[in-house]
C-alpha cells in the first residue's frame, strides 16, 4: 500500500497548501488508504469543482509527484517501491495503457519505472496522475498502484452522481469549509467509510 498512499498523502499536501481541504471545491470522494484490521480500503480518484483544476491546484500537485523518489523499498530515501509482484505490474501497466487509449490525459507518469543501478529493472511503476472523465474505465476501476485520476465536476448534484458512479463505495471523502455542505453530503453519500475534513 506504500506506493499509493505516497502518492496520496501528495495530494493531500497540495491541497493542504493551496487551503482546498477546507474549501466547498474539492470532494475527494475515492481518494485514501484506510487499514483497519483486516478491511483495507483503497481508493484514487479525485473531483475537484469546475475552475480548480485550472487553478493550480493540479500543477501543484504534479509538481509534488514528481519529487516521489521511487526506488529500492530498503533505501531509507525511497518513497516508493516496487509493486510486489509481476503480476500486480502486468495489471497496472495495462490500466494505464488503455487510459490513454480512452483518451485520459497523463499529466505525469504513466508508464514502468525504468530503474538502473540497484536495484536493476523489478515491478517499478512511475507515480501516475491521469485527467478525464468517470466515464473512462480507468477511472471506474480500483487499480491497486501509484495512479491518482483526478475529474472536475460543476456543482453538488454531480459531485454525488460522480461518488456513486462506481461499483465499489468503499471509502470517500469530502473536505470543504462549507458546514453545512459537509453535513449534506455526509448524509448523501453512502459509502464502507466515509472521511469529512474537519
Amino acid at each position: 500500500m506504500t506506493q499509493t498512499s505516497n502518492l496520496h498523502d501528495e495530494v493531500i499536501k497540495t491541497a493542504d497548501a493551496a487551503e482546498l481541504r477546507r474549501t466547498p471545491d474539492i470532494n475527494d470522494t475515492r481518494t485514501g488508504v484506510a487499514v483497519d484490521h483486516e478491511a483495507v480500503t483503497l481508493s484514487d480518484e479525485v473531483e475537484l469543482q469546475d475552475g480548480r483544476i485550472d487553478a493550480g491546484f493540479v500543477k501543484d500537485a504534479v509538481q509534488r509527484v514528481e519529487k516521489i523518489t521511487v526506488g529500492d523499498p530498503l533505501d531509507t530515501d525511497s518513497e516508493m517501491g516496487p509493486q510486489n509482484n509481476a503480476d500486480q505490474l502486468e495489471k497496472i501497466s495495462s490500466y494505464l495503457k488503455f487510459g490513454s487509449e480512452e483518451g485520459a490525459k497523463v499529466l505525469i507518469g504513466g508508464d514502468r519505472a525504468e530503474m538502473t543501478g540497484d536495484p536493476k529493472g523489478g515491478s517499478f511503476v512511475q507515480p501516475t496522475v491521469f485527467q478525464g472523465t468517470n466515464d473512462m474505465r480507468l477511472f471506474r476501476q480500483e487499480i491497486f498502484g501509484p495512479v491518482v485520476t483526478v475529474v472536475s465536476f460543476s456543482d453538488y448534484a454531480e459531485s454525488i452522481a460522480i461518488a456513486y458512479d462506481t461499483i465499489y463505495g468503499l471509502g470517500s471523502g469530502v473536505w470543504t469549509r462549507d458546514a453545512d455542505t459537509a453535513y449534506k453530503a455526509s448524509q448523501s453519500i453512502q459509502a464502507g467509510r466515509l472521511w469529512v475534513s474537519t
